[in-house]
């Protein structure tokens, strides 16, 4: 089934809602697969996307052998959950100017914010650039990304 979402301002606020639903979507997989492997031992490689935004959920990454920031943040997130990490979180942060990327903290903080695309082969974000955004988010990560609590602007 493929679901379109067509949003008029598509700004932090929206991108972190559909991520979330993205990542529930996940956690029920890995409940009714619980084979499933961890993200980074799939077997998964990060490639970006060609200009479309597609949210696959786990079963079609894991067919096509891809996925980008969104995709993978979201299935951490929900693995993550599933091993009992109840604030794990996927959320996306301003990357430059009307880009975003997708991170993810096990525990809804900054201390344990993981960037699945750099491990799986995406280039990695600069050390100063990644403390920037890391630092724009944390006034709202800490309240967690399904708080929807979120700035608006991209």
């Amino acid at each position: 089934m493929r679901i379109n979402f067509e949003v008029v301002e598509p700004d932090l606020r929206t991108v972190a809602i559909l991520l979330e639903a993205l990542t529930a979507l996940d956690q029920v997989w890995i409940h009714d697969h619980p084979r499933t492997p961890h993200l980074y031992e799939s077997g998964v490689r990060f490639v970006e996307e060609d200009g479309a935004e597609l949210w696959p959920t786990i079963p079609i990454i894991l067919a096509r052998g891809y996925g980008n920031c969104d995709q993978l943040s979201a299935w951490l997130a929900a693995f993550y959950r599933s091993e009992g990490w109840r604030d794990a979180v996927a959320f996306p942060v301003h990357a430059g100017p009307g880009l975003v990327h997708c991170l993810v903290s096990r525990d809804g903080s900054e201390r344990t914010i993981e960037d699945p695309s750099a491990v799986l082969g995406s280039p990695p974000i600069p050390p100063e650039m990644l403390a920037r955004i890391v630092k724009e988010a944390k006034p709202w990560l800490v309240r967690s990304c399904r708080s929807w609590v979120l700035p608006r602007s991209l």
